[in-house]
């Protein structure tokens, strides 16, 4: 019912602060450190964190840590809601190299996170070679990381989305010199990858699952940022879903759908 968010930056600074999101109320509430174990990560930009339901926690990696120094945190953060106190998990094995705009998701069984891409924190010469392909999993039991070579892996990305579903470790587009299409998922059972339909070019998209789809909103695109909404559906769709799936790209330039359309498609979509 809630949704947190740690750091960002703006010009001058990287924000090491927790703010929650109350969807009940939309309430901003700023959450600070328990004064009894005052530890906590500093201050960051580029990182992924993950909700982990059976400790009811936030699990936190990577990103840069300065806006003057090319610094990143390796260290695997862990936030109890309850008690609000911040850990540093064990974490040993062939770790990923430093990098920040990466995605990462946890398995169904919430006892391993997977890690995808990013770009790791390198000097102005090397630049070029910064975007990553590389996937790493990470196991909350043992704090052990391990480098994952998986056949017909994506091309290198940063700024992607990502999602978790059955068995899956789903990649949407994201950029390295361009803005990138393709989608991909990675499936625990078989170790590869497989290529999955491709959407628009963006970077930064939202992308949700809701049964047997999944719903990709915006993104950034140049020279400005997207405002579609589509769907990727898991199954064979029927006749009705593809006419959704139609009418999810008519509007352009910031003109929603007429209300009338999106009332009666939602109605008739609950029904199949």
């Amino acid at each position: 019912n809630d949704m947190y968010v740690f750091g960002g930056s703006d010009d001058f600074r990287v924000s090491r602060s927790l703010w929650k999101l109350d969807f009940a109320t939309l309430r901003w509430f700023k959450l600070l450190p328990n004064p009894q174990h005052p530890r906590r990560p500093c201050g960051r930009k580029g990182h992924v964190m993950c909700y982990h339901k059976p400790t009811h926690s936030l699990l936190m990696y990577g990103g840069m840590i300065s806006l003057d120094h090319p610094v990143v945190d390796k260290q695997v953060w862990s936030y109890d809601i309850a008690s609000g106190c911040w850990n540093a998990l064990r974490s040993i094995g062939n770790e990923p190299s430093g990098r920040m705009y990466h995605v990462a998701e946890l398995n169904e069984n919430c006892n391993k996170m997977l890690l995808f891409g990013g770009r790791k924190i390198v000097s102005d010469s090397e630049a070029n070679n910064s975007v990553l392909n590389d996937l790493y999993e990470y196991n909350l039991v043992t704090g052990v990381w391990r480098e994952i070579h998986a056949p017909n892996a994506p091309p290198p990305r940063m700024c992607a989305a990502s999602v978790f579903f059955n068995g899956h470790f789903c990649v949407f587009q994201g950029g390295a010199e361009t803005y990138l299409n393709d989608s991909y998922e990675y499936c625990e059972r078989t170790g590869q990858w497989r290529r999955l339909a491709d959407g628009p070019h963006c970077t930064r998209p939202t992308v949700v699952r809701n049964d047997n789809m999944f719903i990709h909103f915006g993104g950034a695109a140049n020279p400005s940022f997207r405002q579609e909404t589509q769907v990727l559906f898991l199954e064979p769709a029927s006749l009705l879903e593809e006419c959704a799936t139609w009418l999810s790209k008519l509007p352009k330039r910031g003109k929603p759908m007429p209300s009338a359309v999106r009332n009666v498609l939602q109605s008739q979509l609950t029904q199949v």
